[in-house]
């Protein structure tokens, strides 16, 4: 009898992000330090690197075995806002879902349309797309708290967790990429470069629309493979329990009514839901303020439902414990740029590419940046981050080339974009919150954001060839 060869199965989510900080503390010590010379922009008002003053320097704080473990703590210090909101959020979502408020809802969804499924999958992509918080305007964590909710029902109207995440983080990716109202890459690359903030808003429009249909194509082609044969689903073994009725679906098994108090703990989440995305995008809102907002919530919610103090608290807790090993994951991903900001290799790196890029066309320099800003994201996943890091050294390159700076924005953006739903340190946690291996999400990702970036080089292209102005 021959020996059973062991299936591969990916590593936790926190040895991953464990082993590539390994990765980058190994190359701490082959590729040498550098920096930039840093100026202060009185347009953006922030320090930017100035591309024609770079030298080599040996870093004062290399990579130690000691300070590698410590910059685990430190991840978590800087991630401290991110992991503050999140458990905020998530504990306050299980709140009001405890209260039956979500499950009335959600009976509601699932009975509308039960024959149109395309039609309830395009108003979740929409959702997302619009107005969920790593849409358009840009304010990635916060949505972390939807993923559940959007599992359960899409696992309610007759399709697999690949989908559910799919139809999440598809419709996020063409919000984010396509820039419209994105502060945090679009605004930021714009500001730096010296271009009105949002100018060249109708072709984003245009590329947002293009990246949905495509996003939804995507989606709604699974759905329907696995309809048609469910032994073509990613995950074919719970798949087929779930369709045997053997997994039970909140709304499905046991429907909630939905009551006067279900109804107006939903409209008032919805007034705040509007009031949150818009003063994020115009007044500036940060986590702090979001999870303030979220904690006057809780306090009407608990008047709504005539809950206790102490039994709300054990209730927020619950759904903040459900987020734990996401907050890990967050702090986890902090330690691997504090790891690169020691060891001070991300100029060399920018250097390095910044040559490599001289003298070439400017179809040729796009798709070398478009790769390379791709590549970057791996392990810098901070949007603006990377804005103030590669816009002071994209901007020059395009005036050489004869690239205009709308086309360069585009560029870093929509590099930028799409991989953040793709590379591990975006995408571990909300596979984590839907119930998803990260090598399961790959399967269905690989080629899903493989078309969006092709997408995107081909509407960088053609801004590029209609000579997209600043308006």
């Amino acid at each position: 009898m021959g020996i059973k060869k062991k299936k591969f199965e990916m590593p936790h989510v926190i040895v991953v992000l464990l082993i590539i900080m390994v990765v980058v503390a190994i190359l701490t010590y082959i590729v040498p330090s550098g920096e930039f010379e840093r100026v202060y922009d009185e347009v953006s008002g922030r320090d930017v690197v100035n591309p024609d003053e770079f030298h080599y320097v040996e870093a004062e704080n290399p990579v130690t075995f000691f300070g590698f473990f410590q910059a685990i703590y430190q991840g978590f210090v800087n991630g401290a806002d991110i992991i503050g909101g999140l458990l905020i959020s998530c504990g306050i979502i299980n709140f009001l879902e405890e209260t039956g408020a979500f499950g009335a809802g959600l009976t509601k969804i699932v009975g509308a349309v039960k024959k149109n499924h395309s039609f309830r999958i395009g108003v979740i992509l929409i959702f997302f797309a619009l107005f969920s918080v790593t849409g358009i305007l840009g304010f990635g964590e916060s949505s972390y708290p939807f993923y559940g909710i959007t599992t359960s029902i899409i696992l309610a109207i007759g399709y697999d967790r690949v989908a559910a995440m799919a139809t999440i983080m598809m419709a996020s990716c063409a919000g984010w990429a396509s820039g419209m109202l994105n502060l945090y890459t679009t605004g930021v690359s714009q500001e730096i470069v010296g271009l009105p903030i949002f100018s060249g808003l109708w072709y984003r429009v245009i590329c947002f629309f293009v990246f949905l249909v495509l996003a939804f194509t995507s989606v709604m082609l699974y759905c329907r493979k696995i309809t048609k044969d469910p032994t073509k689903s990613y995950v074919r073994e719970e798949y087929e329990r779930q369709l045997k009725g053997d997994i039970e679906i909140e709304g499905i098994k046991n429907p909630i009514a939905m009551t006067k108090k279900h109804a107006a703990a939903l409209i008032i989440y919805v007034i705040f839901l509007c009031i949150q995305g818009y003063c994020c995008a115009t007044k500036g809102w940060g986590f702090g303020e979001v999870s303030a907002l979220n904690m006057i919530y809780a306090v009407i919610l608990a008047l709504i439902f005539r809950v206790s103090p102490s039994k709300a608290c054990e209730s927020i807790l619950r759904g903040a414990g459900n987020v734990l090993t996401a907050g890990f994951v967050i702090g986890f991903a902090r330690s691997i740029m504090i790891i690169l900001e020691q060891g001070e290799i991300v100029d060399t790196f920018v250097y390095a590419i910044s040559k490599v890029l001289e003298g070439h066309s400017p179809a040729v320099t796009i798709i070398i940046l478009f790769i390379f800003v791709t590549f970057l994201n791996f392990f810098v996943d901070s949007g603006s981050g990377k804005a103030v890091m590669m816009m002071p050294i994209m901007s020059p390159l395009g005036k050489i080339l004869g690239i205009n700076q709308q086309v360069m924005v585009l560029t870093y953006q929509f590099g930028d974009g799409f991989t953040d739903y793709l590379w591990p340190a975006g995408a571990l946690v909300p596979c984590q919150l839907c119930g998803l291996k990260y090598s399961v999400w790959l399967k269905f990702a690989g080629k899903a954001m493989g078309i969006q970036l092709l997408a995107g080089y081909v509407m960088v292209l053609i801004a590029h060839y209609i000579d997209l102005g600043p308006f």
